[in-house]
């Protein structure tokens, strides 16, 4: 029956979270949430319920899961510019980054989200003037 109550949570949670509320509520609704969890004796679901509600909203398009590698730590505009690029290509209601570091990038960005692969870092260009050349 876990599998069952776990589902059940996961799907309330979405409709809560994505469907119905503002991002400025988000922490009171999820706290709310945990706290209902607690009462039922039911955070041991947690784990199960964090992954059912992850596949739905990736499911559903509403959250972009999007990981950015960089040399440094990009700047709120960057970030602000990547995120008006990824929503002209992709119907979602939010974007999530993931920033990683690379040291053995000169600059510029790799960015992954969904399928796709975006390497707009200065190793990545120099490899495909490399590529064309040799063409």
């Amino acid at each position: 029956m876990a599998t069952g109550d776990s589902k059940k949570y996961a799907q309330a949670l979405y409709e809560v979270c994505v469907e119905k509320t503002s991002p400025k509520d988000l922490d009171k609704y999820i706290a709310g949430f945990i706290e209902l969890l607690s009462l039922e004796n039911k955070l041991g679901l947690l784990n199960e319920i964090m992954e059912k509600f992850s596949a739905m909203c990736d499911n559903s398009g509403a959250v972009v899961n999007a990981t950015i590698i960089s040399p440094k730590k990009i700047s709120e505009m960057q970030a602000g510019k990547i995120k008006e690029f990824i929503k002209k290509h992709v119907v979602c209601k939010d974007i999530v980054f993931e920033e990683k570091r690379d040291g053995k990038l000169l600059g510029g960005f790799v960015l992954k989200f969904r399928d796709m692969v975006l390497d707009l870092s200065t190793k990545g260009r120099i490899s495909q003037l490399r590529d064309y050349i040799k063409k």
